[in-house]
């Protein structure tokens, strides 16, 4: 009687041990799953990536080479671009929402969801979409759910608090690069500078051979018994390689504003391979302090900071101290 007792209570340890392994290992099955199911391995995998939201405008993000451009026109920062990725390829299952806050989750989605397409060489078919709901009310997680699924998990990153959401949830201006101008020396045909209130300091440099050409926009006829310092019109050149902004301005009360203002100086870049760069510089000072009128070069080079637009309509600020270099005149290149 008593082995038969003792082999029943084995028999029922052996159970209640092969139902907690089994347990464990369908929890681990479940971890990895949502993982996988979430994240690639890679973000070589992706070509395109469209961020849908139910308030903001569709962001559509498309490789172009090793970088990105958003919405067909506006190269993407790839500082924050980063930020997406990490998500994509690290971000971790924390925990499974009972059943009654996954309800709650769903309806939610519904009304305030993001939904990101991840596109492969098939730039016409996802293979994969996330849906993005609110962060945990304990910060601690990210409920997500696949598409096609019925399933939320709480998703967030090893070793990082806070919610995922925000990274996806940005206007248009806060993904694009800050640098307006990246254009190799090598890579210019011509820079047209025109000052239309000062127009004897415009020019147009012609990058022609080992020393670039200036000439003056006010009277092209007349000859010059100026010699051009090589040292200055080359670094000239040079200096739109890497520029950057301060910051975009949105909102059209600012485009209207800037409006009422003639420029006082307008840059206009030919490159070799036919497309053009073209920028208008306003006071920042004289717009929004009521200062002195910017007529040319030498008020222009006083200033804190520009306004700045593009034919897009884009307005941007930007440092007279990142800047300094690119307002000079015609008499700046001469001895």
């Amino acid at each position: 009687m008593r082995n038969i007792i003792l082999i029943s209570v084995l028999i029922l340890l052996g159970g209640f041990a092969y139902y907690i392994v089994n347990k464990d290992k369908s929890k681990t099955e479940e971890l990895l799953k949502a993982d996988r199911g979430f994240t690639v391995e890679s973000m070589d995998m992706i070509n395109k990536m469209v961020i849908k939201h139910t308030r903001l405008q569709p962001l559509v993000f498309v490789r172009d080479g090793k970088s990105w451009t958003l919405n067909d026109k506006v190269p993407v920062d790839e500082h924050v671009f980063a930020q997406m990725e990490k998500v994509l390829t690290e971000m971790r299952m924390k925990y499974v929402p009972s059943k009654k806050a996954s309800a709650t989750i769903m309806k939610s989605l519904a009304t305030d969801g993001i939904q990101v397409d991840l596109y492969g060489n098939d730039l016409s078919t996802p293979f994969k979409i996330i849906h993005i709901g609110t962060d945990a009310p304990n910060g601690n997680g990210t409920f997500m759910v696949l598409g096609g699924e019925t399933q939320p998990y709480a998703m967030n990153l090893p070793a990082l608090d806070g919610g995922l959401r925000s990274r996806f949830e940005q206007p248009v201006y806060n993904y694009r690069q800050r640098f307006i101008y990246r254009i190799p020396a090598a890579q210019i045909k011509t820079i047209r500078v025109d000052y239309p209130m000062q127009t004897t300091s415009s020019f147009l440099l012609v990058n022609d051979g080992d020393v670039p050409t200036i000439k003056s926009l006010s009277n092209n006829d007349a000859p010059s018994t100026k010699t051009i310092i090589p040292r200055i019109a080359k670094s000239y050149l040079s200096t739109f390689e890497e520029l950057g902004i301060e910051s975009v301005v949105t909102g059209l009360e600012f485009n209207d504003k800037v409006k009422k203002y003639e420029p006082f100086c307008i840059i206009t870049i030919d490159k070799k391979d036919g497309t053009q760069v073209k920028y208008n510089y306003f006071s920042y000072d004289e717009i929004e302090d009521g200062g002195e009128k910017v007529l040319g070069v030498k008020d222009g080079a006083k200033q804190n900071r520009y306004y700045i637009t593009n034919a897009e309509g884009e307005l941007f600020t930007a440092q007279i101290r990142v800047f300094k270099g690119v307002i000079i005149g015609l008499d700046d290149f001469y001895k």
